[in-house]
Formats: structure tokens, sequence, C-alpha cells
């Protein structure tokens, strides 16, 4: 077994404790949540670029490994350069490659008699580099013109068993998967997805084989698995929001590569490094010009610890709050992949040779109760009367299936507003990558500073101002080339594709609003409604008609539900807003009621 991994680069600047104000901001909670992740043990692998990495008896030598990067936005500089000490039947080797990020670059592989002289080249190397010592990589420092040390995560240290489904081993041989045994089996092991939609049919037996088994010694593990108890609509919505394949189109549209880092898997503790480098750059966009150091030194700095793939374009400044939006973005849905993943990787205490199917463990880790609504019941009635009432004229999405949500804890938390009045069931669009930490977290204040009505969780009463994401999504997280991302700090929706149909995920929560303040232009220094308030509505010059509105009685609690077509607003006919916008500013004002799946 490979030897657990040590931590690498020591954050940056002060560590003074930050006091909230109001609620928890999500991108200081998602950081430290991240800082405070235990490190996972992973088993290193020889670089595929190596020629031993096609010997299935070379490897890397306890932890010599490591993976180094340097952005310079004015020498234009994005670079790597990843050091391997490589043993092979008794042989040691140095093996070295560099070059641009995003491309495969040089080469050079130094044989070496004894394993003394390979590590004194590969110390040799790393000081070289870096200007830090080896051994003292606990307490890296980071030097002008230098390579800084990313921590790169390997393939997670699993136990390979075989999984028995309906008395039959998936490894057996039978009939049943006779061309798409291996690919499946390849798939699972290697850890891709071949994607919930490539291959229905295959479903079941391409989730099984992910199946979590028990951790016995003494070789592999014959593991039943027990039959799914989810309806199929919420096995396909389970499967999809747990996707690895979904995760990747997410990270390509954030211009990472499709293996998730240019680089490779950054840890948890990297992407907490990348949370602080947009601090530093969120103060230096706020403060003075002059002061401190430059934007460009600072997007260089958050460049080299979350590398980028941009060919071999010179590496764009951030260098407006617009920017800056897209990548704090881009790393909380990196955290919530994160956390979905590890979700997916948290060991469960069965002991017992029949399992729960995999997408029945994944339910469970939610912590979330999803009801499938049938289509005659008067709540989906009017719920898609909603949808299609207040969405796009010229692209109408199609209702899919609709799940009642209850998360764990959070009807007994919205109880502390239950004497606000005023309450309605708005939408929220989101990120299919999002939508499990969603489930299992809740929605959480937006850490934008400059969003068009402040830091709050953003609503709206047309679906067409939610759904609008889908098309932006790309836009927005490409934002960095040249395009301004979308005022709003609202999460955009990621579709994933079913044949020529795009797939999205949508929430309709119960929001007490309580007494509202209106608003017509931008305020992005609001954190809070003024006193004797309970939220911010920037009126828009529609709304839905209020004639046909009805109510929908939820936990006793009568709640307005739009009906009726947008109409114009004669009393804001000059707002700055197109469509309104709704704004908490407290997490717990905002009870999660319903999940809907939408076909563009």
């Amino acid at each position: 077994m490979a030897p657990k991994r040590k931590s690498s680069v020591q954050p940056e600047g002060s560590q003074k404790k930050r006091r909230g104000t109001g609620e928890e901001d999500s991108f200081r909670s998602a950081a430290e949540a991240l800082r405070a992740a235990p490190a996972e043990q992973h088993i290193i692998r020889v670089d595929p670029a190596c020629p031993l990495s096609r010997n299935p008896r070379a490897q890397v030598h306890e932890d010599y490994d490591c993976t180094l990067n340097q952005t310079n936005i004015g020498n234009n500089n994005n670079k790597f350069y990843i050091i391997q000490l490589l043993e092979e039947d008794g042989r040691f080797f140095c093996w070295n490659r560099w070059g641009r990020v995003g491309e495969v670059g040089q080469t050079k592989m130094n044989p070496f008699p004894c394993l003394e002289d390979a590590k004194k080249d590969f110390e040799k190397k790393f000081r070289e580099k870096t200007k830090n010592k080896w051994k003292e990589r606990d307490h890296f420092v980071v030097h002008p013109n230098k390579y800084t040390l990313i921590d790169v995560q390997g393939d997670a240290e699993t136990q390979v068993a075989e999984v028995k489904v309906k008395g039959r081993a998936v490894g057996d041989t039978g009939k049943g998967l006779p061309a798409r045994k291996s690919t499946l089996m390849l798939a699972a092991l290697s850890g891709l997805s071949l994607g919930p939609f490539q291959c229905p049919a295959l479903l079941p037996v391409w989730a099984s084989i992910q199946a979590f088994s028990p951790q016995v010694d003494g070789g592999p593990v014959r593991s039943e698995v027990k039959p799914c108890s989810l309806d199929p609509a919420t096995q396909k919505l389970i499967t999809n929001i747990f996707s690895k394949e979904m995760f990747k189109d997410a990270m390509t549209l954030m211009n990472l590569d499709v293996k998730k880092m240019p680089l490779g898997k950054l840890s948890k503790q990297q992407i907490a490094r990348g949370f602080e480098a947009l601090e530093a750059l969120e103060e230096a966009i706020k403060g003075p010009a002059g002061g401190g150091q430059s934007l460009e030194e600072l997007s260089s700095r958050f460049y080299t610890v979350i590398p980028h793939n941009f060919g071999r374009s010179r590496p764009p400044p951030i260098s407006s709050p617009e920017i800056l939006r897209a990548k704090k973005d881009m790393l909380l849905v990196l955290a919530d992949i994160e956390l979905a993943q590890t979700l997916q990787a948290a060991p469960g205490e069965e002991t017992l040779q029949e399992v729960p199917h995999p997408l029945d463990r994944d339910y469970q880790l939610l912590r979330c109760q999803l009801q499938l609504l049938d289509s005659g019941v008067p709540e989906y009635k009017a719920i898609q009367t909603y949808l299609e009432q207040t969405s796009d004229t010229y692209r109408c999405p199609a209702l899919r299936h609709v799940w009642k949500v209850n998360r764990e804890g959070e009807g007994h938390r919205f109880q502390a507003h239950s004497k606000l009045s005023n309450r309605r069931l708005l939408w929220h669009g989101t990120n299919v990558a999002a939508v499990a930490a969603i489930l299992t977290s809740g929605l959480r204040i937006m850490p934008h500073s400059g969003g068009r009505v402040g830091k709050g969780i953003y609503f709206a009463s047309e679906n067409s101002k939610s759904a609008g994401y889908v098309t932006t999504a790309a836009q927005a997280e490409h934002s960095i080339g040249g395009h301004p991302a979308p005022a709003g700090p609202r999460k955009q929706v990621t579709p994933m594709h079913c044949g020529d149909l795009q797939v999205g995920y949508m929430f309709l929560g119960e929001v007490a609003l309580g007494r509202e303040y209106h608003i017509t232009v931008d305020d992005p220094s609001l954190k809070s409604p003024p006193p004797g308030f309970d939220s911010v509505i920037a009126r828009g010059q529609t709304e839905p008609d209020p004639t046909q509105d009805i109510k929908l009685e939820l936990d006793g609690q009568q709640v307005v539900v739009p009906q009726g077509r947008p109409v114009p607003c004669p009393s804001f006919r000059r707002s700055h807003f197109s469509q309104s916008e709704y704004l908490i500013y407290k997490e717990s004002q905002c009870r999660l009621r319903y999940l809907l799946e939408i076909h563009f």
C-alpha cells in the first residue's frame, strides 16, 4: 500500500478569524470545510506519459512524487513540472516531465544504480524548481519566479470486490453481458462513468458494479446486491446527480480539463487555497488602486494553485467583480462536487455479504426524502401550470417529473418563521452538479459581493428568469474570455443530454417573505433587509398576473402559487429589472418543497 501523502503548501496570509455578518457565508464555510477535511489515502500512479507506466511492475517509490505549477501572467507563463522517483525490478529512475499546462510537454528519464542516488537527484531537482527542501515540504514556502507544489490526488485506495447480482457474480462468465461486460467492469474499476443515457438497459448492472462492498481481509469479497427500492424516475435522478460524467461536463464548462483538472484531481486542501487566493483578489478589487500586490500578481497566484488550461493564450487577469464572481461560482461547484463524491466515498457500516443497492445507498446519503408526485394530483397540476405560464414563450421546457422534497431538519428550522405571513412558491435554478449538495445542505447564502441585490439567496416568480441560465451557463463560466457573467448571482443550470433533449433540474421553494422592501435600481451593498422588513424584492417591469394566483396549504400555511401569464406592472414600468427577483438574507427563511426535472 502506498504511504499517505503529506500535505503540501501552507496557507498564505493571515489566519485571523473573521466574524460573520448574519448567517455564515457559504464561500468561507466551504473553504473551512475543505481545510478541515481529513487527508485521504491514495495510490500514487506512474505518470501515464512515462514509458514505464505500461509495466505493471513499475511503481512510484514511497511518496517521491510531486506536481509543480507556475503561472505568471506578465510573462505569459502557465507551466507545470512533474517529478517522480520510479522503481522497476530493482532498478531506479528519476522521471521528469514539463511544459505548458494542457500539453504533454517534454520528458526526461535518468537511470540510477542505487536508490540513494535516485533520491538525491529527485531532491536536487525539487529544490532547483521550488527553492524548498523536499524533507521540509510540509512547510512549503512560495518563492517568486519558482514553482508551487500542488496537491494532486491519485486514485482512491479501494478494495476490488466481486458483486453478485441475482445469484451470479458480475465477473462470472455466462450469458447476459457478452460484449459490454469488460467495458462496464473497466469503467467501474477506473472510476469512470459511462453516462446515464448512453445505455439505459445496462444501467442496473453498471450501478451494481459500483456497489459498496464490505472491507474483509484475505481476498475478493462476493457480495449480493439487494434490488433497488426506488421507483425508476428516482433511480434515474440519483444516477444523474451523482454521475461522474456530469461532474466532468460541469468542469468543462468552467474552462477546466475534462480529467477534472489539467494537472489531475486537486485535493480538498488545494481547492481551499483557491478560496484564499480569491479572497485576496476580492480585497484588491474593492481596495484603492496601487495598494498591495497587483491584480496581475494575485491572478497569477490563483491560476498557480488552481491550474487552468488556456492553451498558448495569455492567462487573463481577474480584474472585475464579474470575473471574480464566475471564479467563485467555479470553486463553489468544485466544492459541491467534492461533497457529492465524498458522500459516495464515505465508508458504510455494512458487514454482511448482502449489501444495499448503490442507488439506495446514494439516496440515503442525501438525508432527504424525495416523493415522486403523480401527474394527476392537484400539486403537480398547479406546478405544471406555473411552469407553462411563466416560462419562455419561444422555448417552453417540458415538465418530466416532480418530487416533493423533505430535507432532514429543514422543517424544524423553518418553524422559526412560522409567524411570518406572505409566503410564495418561487423558482431557483441550479447547476446539476450542485443538486446533490443542495439536497444535503440546503440553499446557502451566495458569497458574491457586487450582486445586483446584494448577498442573499435569489428566487424568481417567473420560470424564464431561472430557466434562462440553461443557455447562459457556458457563457457565465467562460466569462474570463471576454463576455461578463450575468449580473444576478443565482446559480446556473447545467443541462445533461438525453438524445436531442437537454435535461435540467430546478427547485421550487416556499419562501417566507414577510414584509417586503421594494427596490427598482441595483443595490449590491445589501446584506439584510432594512429594519422592519423581512425580504427585499427587486420589482420587475412584469409579474405573473396576481388575479390568477392560487394558494396551496403546506404544513398548515397558505402559500401563494402564481398561475397567470406575466403582465406589465405600471407602477414599476421604469424599473431597472425586467423581471422580479426575490431576496432573503437568512437561509432559514426558505424551505425546499419541490424538485423538478425539465426537458428543453
